[in-house]
């Protein structure tokens, strides 16, 4: 009788060994998953096994939305060699749900159980303080979201290998930190989508720009905050599905009066650098930086006016101006309410139309300078690239000066399209101009009507500043008089006759689903259509122009 109960237990305690559970993929509690563009889903696996086993154990899925089971599943195992492994992909939907998955031997054992689940979109901000963006006397508390989620941390002391739930009011050392800037922006655009955000933000304040380019030997290395920021990148599989990065960076460069070429040679290695790793990656939104932290003005102004030049260079990089964001205390950082908050303002306003292909109510772009020009001794007029309702307090006069005698406008006249600047001495023959802001208060400020501010531009001349053409222009054909060509996210029409003609076309990817499909009358001069296409992705553009004598022409157009 004893030898039989023995060998009961040895079967038993081998059935325990059988019955060993390994895991290989399954979601983490706070994990968020990015979907897969353009869908509304993610895509969760699931995999695992026994190992030493000789025959599957009956293993069920549960996935339970918002505390309501949506399904059960019977997860088959097939063997392999000696073990049996289980494998499967579930659709999540980005929503503003917390989904739980629970791993059941049987109907009795739980085995696994993980909540708090949730799929959207994923960002990445970096840079110095203003991007790590730790609280300056104002708490971000009244904007925190159970739908903002990141993994580990900025630290430069290593991070635990978890997610989180993201706070902003500590700094980089604090677990799920991801600044005020990003808890501003990742609330209000789950507002305005009902969709989670990931935040994975490198920011290491104080440093120059040379801090942030990555080890050529090792892009991983933890030594570096490229490589940090990288490796948590993989960690969560997420290298090709970052929609954009978010930059604040330059006051450090300033502080150390890094030349502007320097500047935008290191900006222009790094954007490569992020283009090569983070292959999904749609846009690059820049702050410029805004004149403070007690610097020399013709520092700041220097790489004010070399982050510009960058910007200026490429289609998708969007440069934002920090002008009209209230500075705390210390003249360097932000507020939170009328700091951060505003400057994510424009960061969304932007995101919105450029990403999500969103109707802009208005124009989301910083005021940008067209052309400087001397027009009589006393006189220099300074020209937008948009014609707008501008107003100037008449104390930003004073936020202009001439480099030559530091000399400011004595008065400042709005233009339909600019500003008149009037100097009291005569303005030499070969002059500079530069507006670089102050610091402190938003006033006094330079506004469109839509609210945005000033770009601002350091040591100019009479000049003209063409912007740089997008890198997928090129010309498709030209149908009877009309040329036919994309510019960035755009199919452009420029018909020369003055009649009007019919314009049909589709967009579909290379697997057949179709993105868009729209018809109009294209009208005398250029007419603008918006492509609801994504960066990298290859894309199939028909188009069917009828001219004035009802023939058809057809064009087909592989673009990226």
């Amino acid at each position: 009788m004893k030898k039989q109960l023995l060998l009961l237990i040895l079967l038993s305690l081998a059935n325990c060994i059988k019955a060993q559970l390994l895991i290989d993929k399954f979601p983490a509690k706070f994990s968020l998953y990015a979907r897969e563009l353009p869908f509304q889903f993610a895509l969760v696996e699931i995999s695992g096994g026994y190992a030493n086993a000789t025959s599957a154990d009956s293993i069920f899925l549960k996935k339970i939305r918002n505390g309501e089971l949506v399904y059960k599943k019977y997860l088959h195992a097939k063997p392999i060699v000696n073990d049996y492994r289980f494998q499967y992909t579930d659709s999540l939907m980005a929503e503003l749900a917390h989904t739980s998955y629970e791993l059941w031997l049987g109907e009795e054992e739980l085995l696994l159980k993980v909540d708090s689940v949730c799929a959207g979109d994923v960002y990445l901000f970096n840079g110095q303080s203003n991007a790590e963006a730790a609280a300056h006397g104002e708490s971000c508390k009244s904007m925190l979201h159970p739908f903002i989620r990141t993994y580990g941390k900025a630290s430069e002391k290593g991070f635990e290998k978890r997610w989180y739930v993201a706070g902003g009011d500590g700094n980089r050392d604090t677990d799920g930190h991801i600044g005020q800037l990003g808890i501003a922006f990742a609330t209000q655009i789950i507002e305005e989508l009902q969709m989670p955000i990931c935040i994975l933000n490198g920011a290491v304040g104080g440093k120059p720009l040379s801090y942030f380019m990555p080890d050529k030997e090792n892009r991983f290395s933890v030594n570096t905050n490229y490589g940090r920021l990288l490796q948590r990148v993989t960690e969560v599989d997420m290298t090709d599905k970052i929609r954009a990065i978010i930059w604040y960076q330059g006051e450090q460069d300033a502080a150390l009066n890094t030349d502007a070429s320097e500047y935008v040679n290191l900006m222009q290695d790094l954007y490569e650098n992020w283009q090569t790793d983070y292959n999904g990656i749609e846009h690059l939104y820049m702050y410029q930086i805004r004149n403070g932290c007690k610097l020399d003005i013709r520092n700041i102004g220097n790489i004010q006016q070399a982050q510009y030049n960058f910007a200026k260079q490429h289609s998708n990089i969007t440069l934002l101006s920090s002008n009209l964001a209230k500075q705390s205390q210390d003249g360097c950082h932000f507020t939170f309410h009328e700091g951060y908050v505003k400057l994510s303002k424009q960061l969304l306003s932007a995101i919105t139309y450029q990403q999500y292909f969103q109707d802009a109510t208005q124009e989301f772009r910083s005021i940008s300078l067209k052309q400087i020009e001397k027009v009589n001794p006393h006189e220099i007029r300074i020209y937008f690239t948009s014609s707008g309702q501008y107003e100037v307090d008449s104390l930003s006069k004073d936020d202009f000066y001439i480099n030559q005698n530091m000399e400011h406008p004595s008065e400042i006249k709005v233009l339909p399209d600019g500003l008149q600047c009037y100097f009291l001495n005569p303005i030499p023959d070969e002059y500079t101009l530069s507006y670089c802001g102050h610091s402190g208060e938003i006033e006094p400020c330079i506004t469109n009507q839509y609210g945005n501010g000033l770009l601002c531009f350091y040591n100019l001349g009479d000049t003209i500043l063409v912007e740089k053409q997008s890198a997928l222009e090129e010309s498709l054909t030209s149908v009877n008089e009309c040329n036919i060509f994309t510019a960035g996210n755009k199919l452009v029409v420029e018909n020369n006759k003055q009649v009007e003609v019919d314009i049909e076309f589709t967009l579909y990817d290379v697997s057949g689903i179709i993105h868009q499909h729209e018809k109009g009358i294209v009208n005398s001069g250029r007419n603008e259509y918006r492509l609801k296409s994504n960066s990298g992705s290859y894309y199939i553009l028909d188009i069917m122009i009828k001219d004035a004598n009802y023939k058809v022409h057809k064009i087909l157009k592989v673009m990226r």
